[in-house]
């Protein structure tokens, strides 16, 4: 569990460095980048990786909790906004949610391949 959370934690950080480098969104929080390096990346991302045996389940987990995480985000929360309603190619909220909740779907899953790539070494 422990080598999943910290998989997790580092593709956390990457993600904040390349998205803040790339101005990707803005936080209106500055501990925002740290909550979701470590508690979603790490935590949330590393334990679906770590209990979910299969990489279907931890895909649907995993874009189901990017799905909620970005409409509460949306609607109520306000934590990140996206310069001008876009995110790369993506324009406007429903396209800019769905992509956003893909990646986050694929977030367990790569987990669980490197924690696969390891246990093999």
């Amino acid at each position: 569990m422990l080598v999943a959370s910290l998989i997790g934690l580092l593709f956390g950080f990457l993600t904040e460095v390349m998205a803040a480098s790339l101005s990707l969104w803005r936080y209106n929080l500055r501990w925002m980048p740290l909550f979701n390096a470590t508690i979603v990346f790490g935590g949330i991302c590393g334990s679906i990786a770590y209990f979910v045996p299969d990489m279907v389940g931890q895909f649907a987990y995993g874009f189901a909790l990017g799905l909620v995480y970005e409409i509460a985000n949306l609607v109520a929360l306000k934590w990140w906004s996206f310069p001008g309603n876009r995110l790369g190619p993506f324009r406007g909220s429903f396209l800019i949610v769905t992509s956003l909740s893909v990646a986050w779907g694929t977030v367990p899953v790569s987990i669980s391949f490197l924690l696969g790539f390891i246990g093999a070494m």
